[in-house]
């Protein structure tokens, strides 16, 4: 093999490895990397604001704060999956999420969220006591700002392809305190168990729960840590390092279950 023969193999090896790297990094940009308008973490205020607005526009057939009070919140009431109106699809829907910190080199720490409206579930109340909380999140359908890194979760980190769904069930009553007055927020924890990547654990959820007309809106947030369900975190060369813990996020609009009637 001739000088010129060897130089021209060593270029094209050089030129190979450096485009592998720069797939590596691309791979590793559209993964991770965040825009700066992350969405917030949901408050009940946020929350409770999306039920009407100053032009009377009323979703889901509640009636605003201030209004009569029911006659009783007992019995069965079911996450409502309908359609809202805000221009971002997850303000005023009920959506469970994540939302995960990391911190990219020569570019500083991010925060990547991601939500699905996939979401079934129930509470069932009687007097003071919420006697049973049963929700499920259809993983496959998260959203990010980035629908490479929601294909990329198929199978790493969540790896929704073979672990589809996440679950909560409480595991006994949770006192209220009170029967809720219209408009007024009750901060409570439920215990129960969380399904997550195929892992149950024992999980306590704080929650933020307001009764406004004829919806209790539940909101609230959990910091996870990945080893507890055997979750992997990904690795790529332009990341620095990504925290080892995240946080679950809802926000859930109950309405009474079909023929569940006030008394």
């Amino acid at each position: 093999m001739t000088a010129r023969s060897q130089t021209g193999r060593t270029r094209a090896l050089i030129g190979a490895g450096g485009l592998a790297v720069v797939a590596v990094l691309a791979f590793a940009a559209w993964f991770f990397l965040v825009s700066d308008d992350a969405p917030e973490a949901a408050t009940s205020d946020d929350a409770i604001a999306t039920l009407g607005d100053d032009t009377g526009s009323i979703p889901r057939g509640n009636t605003p704060s201030g209004s009569v009070e029911p006659a009783s919140i007992d019995g069965v009431w079911t996450v409502d999956t309908s359609v809202g109106n805000a221009e971002y699809p997850f303000d005023d829907r009920s959506y469970v999420g994540y939302r995960v910190t990391e911190e990219l080199a020569s570019i500083g720490g991010n925060t990547v969220v991601g939500r699905t409206l996939g979401v079934s579930g129930r509470l069932e109340i009687a007097g003071t006591q919420m006697m049973a909380v049963d929700i499920l999140a259809d993983f496959t359908r998260l959203e990010s700002d980035s629908s490479s890194r929601d294909s990329a979760l198929r199978t790493q980190a969540l790896e929704t392809a073979a672990f589809p769904e996440a679950t909560f069930v409480s595991t006994g009553p949770v006192d209220l305190g009170e029967v809720p007055a219209n408009g007024d927020t009750i901060t409570v924890d439920a215990i129960g168990e969380l399904t997550l990547h195929g892992v149950t654990n024992t999980f306590t959820v704080p929650l933020e729960a307001t009764l406004v007309g004829d919806t209790i809106v539940v909101v609230g947030r959990a910091t996870v840590a990945f080893a507890d369900y055997d979750i992997a975190t990904p690795t790529a060369a332009i990341v620095v390092s990504v925290d080892d813990v995240g946080e679950l996020e809802f926000q859930l609009f109950f309405t009474r279950a079909d023929g569940d009637v006030e008394e």
